[in-house]
């Protein structure tokens, strides 16, 4: 069954790139929509994220030791846009009154605002030690905004509506990695770009510094392969250095990309070393080496010389009352059950794909889909992976080391998860809990977003080959992405209702 010849895209490079523009626009589109949709501002930390952009636009670089409060600006508008509708439950709370902005000369709406913003310039600021390359970006954009003369409303989603144009730069990367890595797999050459278009991870639709992640770390990843496979000038090795220095300056738990670094510094040695030219690569080594590190390591030295803290985080930790657990105590947590490893991993997974958003305290999720999610992954990374081992059992690594690398960062990112989990006691914090002491939140790890699903593609093109059914795989992930789309579409229709997003805003 042939609903469309996909290989006569490949035949026509003209073609081939309407259709990647095609798919990147969809993408984009997608994200737009769904970004306008949705309300400011989001459960996922929104408030705390939009305070510390408004701060990085206004010139703020370096820290101080003293606890960090609210912009006064910023709270203000946090307090006459935002909307209770993600964490209040309208049925034991009652209707949410109009949005402030419609009602701004209503002396009781004067008095509630006054309330919230005092609420807000009370709280204290937990993500601003947080790397800096996401809030000083996104801080120019804001500033680019305002000189644009935008309205404090408009300007709000001026900042989310960055998030699309990286979606976009993100598929459009996605398609060149895969065509430059998989040459001639035309299933992972399109196939990942088409289910990016409804990948329906929400943080793309909010002020998150997890935005930055996927792109930078593929990039990263992108530029290690280039000068691995080929002669590349000094200049390159330095893109790759800056691309690599900026996602572990976008979020810490991108910290992994540093051991992927170290695997390719190793590839690249021994290689030039084979051949008898590693003398003449050895400062370009050191230039990627230096330019990738030295940025974070200062990061890390200025925290622990102004916070006494190398990451920042100290305070967070202190905010939220978790408590380090002796090494030994490491090991008595449910994640070394069966049940415990179960609950860790789809609920990563589920949360990986979807989100984590919320409304009137309840997941914006479909079980049906969330299952989809869990045992599609599950079947399709565990077929990719025994292909991969089979492959790598008859000396084949060279030929599959982008799979490889794929795993390994696979690997690592959750890995960072696991150590999370259990190096904490949580004590009273509602998530993570004593009850469940896991890491899941997918975002945190979207770094793999692109590697993750090239495995997921392949495992399920090799699956299809295995059932010998002729149906193309690119067919059957257009009709996954289309799914995908009408479930997302179903389960937010309580959000393009909501009287607080841009659609009632214009």
């Amino acid at each position: 069954m042939k609903l469309f010849n996909w290989n006569s895209l490949t035949k026509n490079k003209q073609l081939e790139k309407r259709f990647i523009m095609a798919i990147c626009l969809l993408a984009m589109m997608r994200v737009f929509i769904f970004g306008s949709a949705f309300p400011f501002f989001s459960n996922v930390d929104e408030p705390y994220h939009y305070d510390v952009v408004v701060k990085y636009s206004k010139g703020y670089f370096l820290k101080s030791n003293k606890i960090e409060h609210f912009d006064p600006a910023a709270a203000k508008t946090i307090a006459l846009y935002g909307t209770l509708e993600y964490l209040h439950d309208i049925e034991k709370e009652g209707p949410f009154p109009p949005p402030l902005w419609k009602v701004s000369n209503d002396t009781e709406a004067v008095k509630y605002l006054d309330k919230n913003v005092n609420y807000f310039l009370g709280l204290q600021e937990i993500e601003i030690n947080s790397p800096p390359v996401y809030y000083f970006l996104t801080g120019l954009w804001y500033k680019a905004g305002g000189l644009l003369g935008l309205d404090e409303g408009i300007l709000l989603y001026w900042v989310r509506f960055l998030d699309v144009i990286v979606y976009g730069l993100l598929v459009l990367l996605a398609y060149l990695f895969c065509k430059k890595l998989f040459p001639g797999q035309i299933t992972l050459i399109f196939g990942v770009p088409i289910l990016l278009i409804a990948f329906p991870q929400d943080l793309f639709y909010s002020i998150n510094s997890d935005v930055f992640s996927p792109i930078l770390c593929l990039l990263s990843v992108y530029f290690l392969f280039r000068i691995y496979s080929s002669d590349k000038s000094i200049l390159y090795y330095a893109l790759t250095g800056i691309a690599i220095s900026a996602a572990l300056l976008t979020k810490l738990t991108n910290v992994p990309l540093l051991l992927i670094l170290l695997i390719f510094l190793i590839l690249i040695t021994k290689k030039y070393y084979s051949i008898g030219k590693l003398k003449r690569h050895y400062i370009h080594l050191l230039v990627l080496l230096t330019v990738s590190v030295l940025p974070f390591v200062l990061w890390l030295g200025w925290n622990y010389y102004i916070l006494g803290d190398f990451t920042g985080t100290a305070d967070k930790i202190t905010s939220l009352h978790w408590q380090n657990k002796s090494f030994w105590d490491w090991f008595d947590h449910p994640m070394f059950s069966f049940e415990g490893l179960w609950y860790f991993l789809s609920e990563t997974l589920k949360t990986f794909w979807r989100g984590e958003f919320v409304w009137g305290l309840q997941r914006i999720a479909s079980d049906e889909a969330d299952w989809f999610y869990v045992i599609s992954s599950f079947v399709f990374i565990i077929i990719s992976l025994m292909v991969l081992i089979s492959k790598i059992k008859k000396n084949l690594l060279q030929n599959y080391l982008p799979n490889l690398i794929n795993f390994i960062m696979i690997l690592l990112f959750v890995g960072i998860f696991v150590v999370l989990s259990i190096k904490y006691d949580f004590v009273n914090c509602w998530y993570p809990s004593r009850e469940y002491p896991f890491f899941t939140s997918g975002r945190l790890i979207s770094g793999i977003m692109v590697p993750f699903l090239i495995v997921y593609v392949n495992g399920l093109e090799i699956l299809l080959t295995k059932l010998k059914i002729k149906t193309s795989p690119l067919t059957i992930i257009c009709i996954i992405s289309a799914l995908i789309i009408i479930s997302e579409v179903a389960i937010s229709t309580m959000v393009f209702k909501s009287s607080f997003n841009l659609f009632h805003m214009l």
